[in-house]
């Protein structure tokens, strides 16, 4: 295949759209991290940190595994019947996202009293339009570019918007309202495309509930492996919020955006190398593991280098994005240790993943659930006698797991021996 033809390629047109989504994505949250970072307090920055992690919860459980792979493998089965699956999957996902921001509403309601009782409601009920977001349509369909002006639109809009109304601590209830208006202006803009696209013909004759119940029970392990991984990522911020002050929460969020930011980089490399882990049974062996060792040589290599690079500039990096407020004797340890866990998912790049595309998700499943468990429990003990310090730690032990255990899972399975 010629140059010309890949580039004609469908596939390469879709990947093109999905990388400008992800780059539309990771621009716009820096850059509105860097300024609510740099506008508000500390404490007033934990404040939306702690709220915002309750919000990633509720979206992982409104998505319910549809947008991402349900949805898009029933229509790529039969597209003559999206006006069916439309239906019963825009119900799903709304009933959900509608019934746990009543859960999570009456929850705060009980042990939160004044503004952070309104603070998180505020901030969670943005789950509402963001389950009518069916990003799943136009991924079964193969037309990426939707989803790319999607999320530019709710990027753009919230960045607007607070960086138009929020100016000090005081303006604090502006950021919830932000994800709220940017989540519901592209809510507004899919839901006009499915009309004119025809898909709420006949939506309530096309509901079967025999159909809802098989979704609800495939979908449960996607979310429950979602919300797993997920932990790893944000439950430390929750935990702090309940055991320490919200001013360490804002201190640890900036230095944890470091790893987040890494972490979308690998990422972006793992889905590059997926295709060729997707061909473990079909590559000889010899061959494949040659690939696979190759890949973990680039990847570990790029983690070293980030690694390094961060570590020994730590003050200029926390300066330059964040300012000297964040930079303390404290801040720099924190920021140390936080930085080994991207090498170790560098290093720990294709083992999971293995798991998956030799069709072993259960060991997958089971990897991340303990590792879960593990970052749970290390944080309840080591959050309220150690704070940020004690948070950095329980992150780095949970990534060694993950990938002391996968590795082993690979071996242990024949994958990589």
């Amino acid at each position: 295949m010629t140059i010309k033809k890949i580039l004609k390629d469908k596939i390469f047109i879709n990947l093109k759209w999905l990388m400008f989504a992800e780059f539309w994505v990771r621009v716009f949250g820096i850059l509105g991290a860097i300024y609510l970072a740099r506008t508000l307090s500390k404490g007033s920055f934990g404040k939306w940190s702690y709220a915002y992690a309750f919000l990633q919860y509720l979206m992982i459980l409104s998505d319910y595994g549809i947008n991402s792979r349900l949805g898009v493998r029933e229509v790529a089965k039969d597209v003559n019947k999206i006006n069916f699956y439309f239906a019963n999957f825009f119900s799903i996902r709304f009933l959900i996202s509608l019934f746990s921001f009543l859960i999570f509403s009456f929850v705060f309601a009980l042990f939160y009293k004044g503004f952070m009782q309104k603070f998180l409601i505020l901030t969670i009920v943005a789950v509402i339009p963001y389950s009518l977001i069916q990003e799943w349509v136009f991924r079964g369909l193969e037309k990426m570019e939707y989803i790319t002006l999607g999320r530019f639109f709710q990027g753009f809009t919230f960045l607007l918007f607070i960086y138009l109304l929020v100016k000090s601590d005081k303006d604090i209830f502006y950021i919830p309202l932000g994800r709220l208006v940017s989540l519901s202006v592209v809510s507004f803009i899919f839901v006009f495309l499915f009309y004119r696209m025809g898909l709420f013909q006949n939506f309530l004759k096309n509901i079967d509930i025999n159909f809802l119940r098989s979704i609800l029970k495939v979908g449960f392990i996607l979310v429950l492996s979602s919300l797993m991984v997920k932990v790893y990522y944000n439950v430390d911020t929750i935990m702090m919020g309940i055991f320490r002050s919200m001013e360490e929460v804002g201190v640890y969020s900036a230095l944890y955006n470091f790893v987040l930011g890494l972490v979308s980089i690998r990422n972006v490399i793992l889905g590059a190398v997926f295709p060729t882990l997707s061909r473990v049974k079909i590559l000889p062996k010899k061959v494949f593991i040659r690939k696979i060792v190759f890949i973990e040589i680039l990847s570990s290599s790029l983690g070293l280098i980030a690694f390094l690079v961060a570590i020994f500039f730590n003050k200029f990096w926390i300066n330059l994005i964040y300012g000297s407020k964040y930079i303390s004797d404290l801040s720099l340890k924190v920021f140390n240790i936080l930085m080994v866990t991207p090498l170790i998912i560098f290093v720990d790049l294709v083992f999971p993943s293995l798991l998956i595309t030799a069709e072993y998700e259960k060991y997958y499943f089971l990897v991340t659930s303990i590792g879960a468990g593990l970052n749970f429990i290390l944080n309840l003990f080591f959050i309220p006698r150690y704070g940020m310090v004690g948070a950095a730690i329980t992150t780095l032990l949970s990534e060694l797991w993950v990938l002391f255990a996968s590795l082993y899972f690979n071996i242990k399975l024949g994958i990589i021996k």
